[in-house]
């Protein structure tokens, strides 16, 4: 791959070839053609920026980065497909160079369709003569003019080479560069109108179209039970919607051609359209067009409505770019609404599922979806040498949704096929036959999802995915084209079977209370006859406790008996670890993408019990949010039946680190502490230092850790500096508050630290930015109100004002006071701790930072107690160790690293230093007969005074690594 200065320099070498030529070019007469420009021109030009369009890694058909449309049979699709990880980045149109693409507007508008339908906020018109970017990332509006982001002429690459390079090059596109460059000219309302919120938003409307339909033309009783259920409703509708969106497919990859659109088509003539739907179905025997009559009982506007919709001009669709995995991630949105009918107005309307309403689902990208795939089958694809062993494989994903995850295994095992029928010609493949396609979707993958709309659709997709290349004249002799997937695709639940429930109700005869036909529906529990599986693989869901109960309390109760992982706060996704485990055959593998904090939570405790022993490589995203709108810290774990004493783990702060981390080997026993948690580090040397220190003291062992105080009402107590004003008076305090000024005696309030945004400290005496009402006495006890209004009567008068605000809730208010106080006592802060105590020096420890976060206060401040957002006061306790020492020892970046080891990760790549972490962090003592630790330990604690008594950073820093550089000598000395 070229640097950035050898691009520049191949590129001014292209550009003269092409002025060279350039007359030659342009003459019509010489008939250059778009065929020619690609070849001669526009293919280099992308080779240049690093775009392998020859495939010459041979990297498989799902993982090549460029993907060429046919320049002879060309089909109404991309010229060029530019992906990243298997996933398309940019679609290009390309044209001849004699072209003007300035005034011609449709080739603009087929990028425009094109980079929407791909879900792309970026397409690409080129024809070299002049390079065009446009922005894609909402619906083409074809009555205003194609205007570009960005137009160059090949005049002006040179000096704009560096805009080029940052959207163009494939090293910016892997690293994140071009992502930035894209996101700060998108408009951040961007997602309201991109492709998979505009379609699902269609096709809510189309299906409350069709749904309203449904109840008019046909007896209400079909769809309204007495139960208010309303299955055959939602049935009828998306087995409808499919339908149109599986002949939609068809035509735009030319599988089902006529002379008109194929809707107008099959709807032209209602009598006849239930016979084209039964011709259909003998085609393709998916199931899809198996109830025939649906469309039938629809009134024609709405037929009209949908096809209209679904057609250019009116719509920018073309099936044959949109991603199937863009498809399965609109689905499985569409899943978490279903259809009710109002018998009071006679309207069918649009409610959330009840799963959704407990939590929705967040779709995994499609990117990391691919990747998880790759992991998961890489290294069983390897060891198969032919069809028949390829046929062989046992392939699942036990919480199937959409089917997105299947269909990305589906795409590898195709590449497969193709490796060992030599079907690859270079960047060329040539299609695996019809059958064998057919026998992967209907032997090889495996799916099951407790939701049986998501089971029809994970079929559908399959359906499609099976179509994606093919031909009609494919076909001849291999009719069905589509096998039956009822044997292979199952709405059941994974993880509860009839004989569970019965076990369970023998046990506990109680809970019959619990079992009604409702209930039954809701658990949907599988024969208990499983399958074992070579590769399960996916992305479970995740569901706490409370939401578990919400959704069936007789199935808590059941996870409960059957799951050792089933342990105090537990999460459905542990569930799902432990299963997959149990249907693993004995060689097989099993991936997941989870949340990553079961290491080291209590909650975990039996799950890390389960999977000791069975995780073979764990990488782990930290901080990192793949999932967008959602807080999610999550790693891809892979475990199998085989056991293993050693863990490969691998620390990825990107999609593109995590494609090939950097594993390094932990043994699984030694990263066990002594509460069971797992010790997680791609730093060998915090967890060497961590193994020699665990029989040392932990921090809290000899200093004491503080709580801060609590008011409840932050608002009215506290005073920040930049509300005070200047006072004539030093015994009083000035200040505005809500746009009235005060004066209150300075003798009831406390200096006080609050500066949580800052997120931290790290030598650096924190200045006071506020002062905090306190209306007790040194030890700790509430002074009386008639004390407060005899000596603090400007107190007295303010708090009064804000009494409404301040009073609690057994008085009447709404302030959380706890306990709970007496009536003349009104104005107690929220809760009695951490009253006393302040007086004296102390250590100031930021609980969320992403780097050390200790200081040394002699200001004698109050904190806040704030959880993971507030800080930790430290004071010296029984030890007779110096604070100073202890500061320079949370601040060592090793300890720091020990923190991030036992901590879990956060937002921004912060993780916690609070209470329970100072816990588990040992202190370094000294042999105090020995002298040179001795003498190391005295001159530490000068150097530490040194630098809490310096404003000067240079100094400070000076000073901070001669400390450091003493801690690694006593460390060697006291350790080894």
């Amino acid at each position: 791959m070229n640097n950035k200065k050898q691009a520049k320099s191949q590129l001014r070498s292209l550009l003269e070839r092409y002025e060279k030529n350039r007359d030659e070019i342009m003459n019509k007469k010489n008939k250059y053609t778009e065929a020619d420009a690609r070849r001669e021109f526009i293919d280099p030009f992308l080779e240049i920026f690093g775009w392998d369009i020859s495939n010459k890694a041979g990297k498989s058909l799902s993982d090549s980065d460029v993907v060429t449309e046919n320049m002879i049979n060309k089909r109404e699709k991309p010229d060029y497909l530019l992906r990243r990880n298997g996933s398309t980045f940019y679609t290009v149109e390309a044209e001849k160079p004699e072209k003007d693409i300035h005034k011609d507007l449709q080739p603009s508008t087929q990028v425009l369709r094109y980079g929407w339908s791909a879900n792309n906020k970026i397409g690409l018109l080129f024809n070299f003569e002049t390079f065009q970017i446009f922005q894609t990332y909402k619906k083409p509006d074809l009555t205003k003019p194609n205007k570009p982001w960005k137009s160059l002429e090949y005049t002006e690459f040179i000096a704009n080479f560096d805009l080029l390079w940052k959207f163009l090059s494939v090293e910016n596109v892997y690293n994140g560069t071009t992502d930035k460059a894209i996101n700060k000219i998108t408009p951040r309302t961007a997602t309201k109108t991109s492709l998979d919120n505009y379609f699902l938003g269609e096709l809510d409307n189309w299906r409350q179209m069709i749904g309203q339909d449904l109840v008019n033309s046909r007896d209400k009783k079909k769809y309204t039970d007495s139960k208010g259920n309303f299955k055959a409703l939602n049935d009828d509708t998306q087995t409808f919607l499919n339908q149109i969106i599986f002949l939609r497919f068809a035509e735009d990859n030319q599988l089902e051609q006529h002379d008109q659109n194929e809707l107008d088509y099959i709807f032209e003539n209602s009598s006849s359209f239930s016979k084209k739907l039964n011709d259909l179905d003998k085609k393709y025997n998916s199931g899809i067009f198996e109830k025939s009559n649906i469309g039938d009982l629809l009134s024609p506007d709405t037929i009209s409505t949908i096809s209209e919709s679904l057609y250019y001009p009116r719509s920018s669709y073309n099936f044959a770019v949109i991603d199937l995995g863009i498809l399965g991630k609109i689905y499985e949105q569409f899943l978490q609404h279903e259809l009710v009918y109002d018998a009071d107005t006679n309207t069918v309307k649009l409610v959330d599922t009840p799963q959704a309403a407990i939590k929705a689902v967040v779709s995994t990208p499609i990117e990391l979806t691919r990747l998880i795939t790759r992991k998961a089958l890489s290294k069983k694809l390897s060891n198969i040498q032919s069809i028949d062993q390829l046929l062989k494989l046992r392939i699942a994903d036990i919480s199937a949704g959409s089917g997105v995850f299947l269909v990305s295994a589906y795409d590898l095992l195709i590449s497969k096929a193709i490796d060992l029928l030599h079907l690859r010609r270079g960047a060329e493949n040539i299609e695996a036959s019809l059958q064998i396609k057919k026998q992967l979707i209907s032997q090889v993958l495996f799916g099951a999802d407790i939701d049986y709309h998501a089971s029809q659709i994970t079929k559908f997709s399959l359906a499609l995915r099976l179509l994606h290349g093919e031909s009609p004249e494919r076909f001849r002799g291999q009719l069905p084209i589509i096998p039956s997937l009822d044997k292979n695709i199952k709405s059941q639940n994974s993880l509860i079977s009839k004989d569970d429930i019965s076990n369970l109700l023998r046990k506990r005869p109680e809970l019959l209370n619990d079992l009604s036909d409702d209930e039954i529906d809701v658990i949907n529990p599988n024969s208990g006859d499983l399958q074992h599986f070579d590769v399960i693989l996916g992305n479970p869901p995740y569901l706490n406790t409370e939401e578990m109960i919400a959704s069936s309390k007789l199935e808590f109760e059941l996870y409960k008996s059957k799951f050792s992982s089933a342990y105090k706060q537990f999460d459905k996704y542990y569930l799902f670890l432990e299963q997959m485990l149990s249907q693993l055959k004995p060689d097989g593998t099993g991936t997941f993408i989870t949340p990553n904090k079961f290491v080291s939570i209590g909650a975990g405790t039996k799950l890390r019990e389960v999977l000791l022993n069975h995780i073979s490589s764990m990488i782990d995203f930290g901080a990192t949010q793949l999932f967008s709108g959602k807080d999610t810290y999550v790693a891809i774990i892979t475990v199998s039946q085989e056991k293993y004493t050693k863990l490969q783990y691998a620390e990825a702060r990107s999609l593109n680190e995590a494609i090939s981390p950097n594993f390094i080997e932990l043994d699984t026993h030694e990263m066990v502490d002594e509460n069971s948690n797992w010790l997680l580090t791609n730093n060998k040397e915090t967890l060497e230092l961590y193994k020699k220190t665990k029989d040392f003291p932990r921090i809290t062992d000899g200093f004491s850790v503080h709580v801060g105080v609590q008011t409840s009402r932050t608002s009215v107590y506290l005073i920040k500096n930049k509300e005070l004003l200047n006072s004539s008076n030093d015994e009083i305090i000035r200040f505005k508050k809500h746009n009235k000024i005060w004066n209150i005696e300075k003798s009831i309030t406390k200096p006080f630290f609050k500066n949580i945004n800052h997120k931290g400290t790290y030598y650096a005496q924190p200045e006071t930015d506020s002062i905090i009402i306190f209306p007790y006495t040194n030890n700790g006890k509430l002074i009386s109100s008639e004390k407060l209004q005899k000596d603090f009567p400007l107190c007295w008068n303010y708090l009064n004002f804000y009494k409404k605000e301040l009073l609690p809730k057994n008085l009447g208010g709404k302030r959380d006071v706890r306990p709970k106080p007496n009536f003349n006592e009104w104005y107690v802060y929220g809760r009695s701790h951490g009253l006393t105590g302040w007086d004296k020096e102390k250590l100031i420890v930021g609980v969320m930072s992403n780097k050390p976060s200790t200081a040394y206060d002699s200001n004698h401040m109050l904190l806040a107690s704030g959880g993971t957002a507030g800080y930790i006061p430290i004071f010296q306790g029984t030890s007779d160790y110096a604070l100073e020492y202890a500061e320079a020892w949370m601040n060592y970046p090793a300890i720091d690293e020990m923190f991030k080891m036992l901590s879990t990760s956060f937002r921004g790549g912060y993780w916690t230093h609070g209470e329970d972490m100072l816990a588990l962090v040992p202190f370094l003592t000294i042999d105090k007969d020995d002298p040179k630790q001795v003498k190391l330990y005295e001159d530490i604690v000068k150097y530490i005074k040194r630098i809490n008594s310096s404003s000067n950073k240079s100094t400070v820093d000076i000073l901070v690594s001669t400390v450091n550089n003493m801690l690694n000598e006593l460390v060697k000395l006291r350790i080894g």
